[in-house]
């Protein structure tokens, strides 16, 4: 970003931010307790270099105001901890009292470009709420959901309980989602049989009672469906690929004979609707749901079914995270609060620049997604809406014309 281009983003970052504090949803993001949390910035004068600005505390949104319209920021962060005294420029003199549990989903740029990128988070941010709320017993007003501006979504937990907890504990809340530490036993019941179902004496297998119980069955349901519809030499061979057995003890491949009775078993209408309805009666299509969740679980195709979230982030307790409401510098684009993710388009709920139109030099020819249209980016001067213009500064892929 050259000078030019900074003068340009500058000045309408310092816009944004002198209305912001005025508006009810800006101050609705500022955390809870804004004075005990430790705040950072990154300044746009500064860049490229990312120099952090950090162990700085304030007492209310107007001292924060000051600071913000005096040292224009290209990036606003506050920490997930509270702190005794979060202005001490060393962490162990903070006095830690506590942070709140975050998560960061950043997607992939691919084949599909910025905007399937962020489809792609948002369904991993659905997966981790239902995850909080189902699992956890997390209530909605306790879960902050945000656009982060940039690649993806920030969750943050506010529940008493979990304040004090620390990186260790929250590493077993990930090992937990990301089906680290997942077991069959907990996500098989299986329940003794005697005399019914025409059967005088074993088991039959029941969806577990809890989260991962019931994600797993819906898993081995599907996967049953899908052998259900091929052909007979197909769906044999694809019950035979099947790896099964614990590190620790050998177990044969499924012969032909077996694959035959368990795909028999699939395709007996009444035995599947009962599995369906989480009970597994028949012997061989019990081994071969067995089969399946084990399988699964050792090849780690079960962990599609887990959010993908950054690790660290999580279990970090003295973490900085960006604010909601400020603007991403990397992207123009606002990190914004979420309440209802079916409904939300970042590319366009998140823009928040005119259509003015400006000018900027591309270094490339590309197309951007935004505001329901695609624009058409050639390499060299381009007349463009404010926001485009914004974007593409931001992302370091055009400077300001003028």
């Amino acid at each position: 970003m050259n000078e030019r281009s900074k003068r340009f983003i500058g000045k309408i970052f310092w816009n944004y931010y002198s209305n912001a504090f005025r508006e009810e949803e800006f101050l609705a993001g500022m955390p809870p307790r804004l004075e005990a949390r430790e705040w950072g910035f990154i300044q746009i004068y500064l860049l490229p270099k990312i120099v952090m600005r950090r162990h700085i505390s304030f007492q209310s949104p107007s001292e924060m105001k000051k600071f913000v319209l005096k040292n224009i920021p290209a990036h606003i962060y506050h920490s997930s901890a509270y702190y005794k005294y979060p202005g001490a420029d060393k962490m162990e003199k903070k006095g830690w009292e506590g942070a709140d549990l975050i998560f960061d989903i950043d997607g992939e740029i691919g084949r599909g470009g910025y905007s399937q990128m962020l489809l792609k988070a948002k369904e991993e941010a659905v997966k981790l709420k239902d995850f909080l709320m189902d699992d956890f017993g997390f209530v909605e007003r306790e879960i902050l959901t945000v656009f982060s501006g940039g690649r993806g979504y920030h969750v943050h937990v506010r529940d008493g309980a979990i304040l004090k907890l620390g990186g260790a504990e929250r590493r077993e809340i990930l090992d937990y989602l990301t089906a680290n530490s997942l077991d069959v036993k907990n996500v098989l019941r299986t329940t003794a049989v005697r005399g019914d179902y025409g059967a005088k004496s074993g088991y039959f297998y029941e969806e577990a009672n809890s989260g991962w119980g019931r994600r797993v069955w819906g898993y081995v349901i599907s996967f049953l469906e899908y052998i259900k519809d091929l052909d007979e030499e197909d769906a044999i061979e694809k019950i035979r690929e099947l790896k099964v057995g614990r590190k620790e003890k050998l177990v044969k491949n499924v012969s032909k004979e077996d694959a035959f009775k368990m795909l028999t078993s699939i395709k007996n209408e009444k035995i599947f609707d009962m599995a369906r309805n989480g009970k597994i009666i028949s012997k061989e299509l019990g081994n071969l749901v067995e089969r399946v969740v084990e399988s699964s679980v050792e090849d780690l195709s079960i962990k599609g079914l887990s959010p993908s979230v950054d690790e660290p982030v999580t279990s970090d307790i003295k973490r900085l995270i960006r604010l909601p409401g400020s603007i991403h510098g990397g992207s123009g684009l606002i990190a914004r609060m979420v309440d209802n993710l079916d409904d939300f388009d970042p590319l366009v709920d998140a823009v928040i620049f005119s259509e003015e139109e400006k000018k900027i030099i591309s270094d490339r020819n590309m197309e951007v997604e935004m505001m329901d249209n695609t624009y058409k980016i050639k390499k060299g001067e381009n007349k463009v809406p404010e926001f485009v213009a914004v974007f593409l500064i931001c992302r370091g892929v055009a400077e300001y014309g003028c």
